[in-house]
């Protein structure tokens, strides 16, 4: 019964990376660098941000950049305090179809904009979620949006560009 067994291990042993080399060797799947920028739209463009990100097809990447900030909670003098996440958090997803990249963006920024006195805090916050199909080293509008604190306009833009 032993030999039967050790002759079956050793058979499949021999034969099985045959068989796994039937169809031959995966062909490796599209890597892109993504680049992601965040600008102020108008004349004066005096904040920018710039990310970027190398996914593979049918692949995400995240990237989560910010500060934790303390703000007082509950009454005055108590010294009590909660913690806000503050920055910028993106998603993309990338899918290549048809000479085009499709790309699903998820963006969040928040940001403390004001602590009045010692009892609360304002927070600004953006989200928006967009998908768009690109031309490959083409840039792209994908989403534009007015901060309501700011009175300012951003764009979000995209460059997918194949790696070698």
């Amino acid at each position: 019964m032993k030999n039967i067994h050790f002759a079956c291990c050793l058979l499949l042993s021999l034969i099985g990376p045959a068989l796994g080399q039937e169809y031959g060797p995966r062909p490796a799947l599209p890597v892109y660098k993504v680049e992601l920028t965040i600008r102020e739209a108008g004349p004066d463009k005096t904040e920018t941000r710039r990310y970027a990100l190398v996914i593979q097809d049918g692949g995400s990447s995240r990237v989560n950049i910010g500060d934790r900030v303390p703000v007082p909670a509950g009454n005055p003098g108590n010294n009590q305090y909660s913690m806000y996440d503050t920055g910028t958090d993106l998603t993309c997803k990338l899918r290549e179809r048809d000479n085009q990249v499709l790309l699903d963006v998820e963006l969040s920024r928040t940001a403390v904009t004001a602590v009045g006195g010692l009892s609360y805090a304002t927070t600004s916050n953006v989200r928006t979620s967009a998908s768009a199909a690109l031309v490959p080293a083409k840039s792209s509008e994908i989403v534009k949006w007015d901060d309501s604190q700011s009175k300012k306009t951003f764009v979000l833009e995209a460059v997918a560009n194949r790696m070698k």
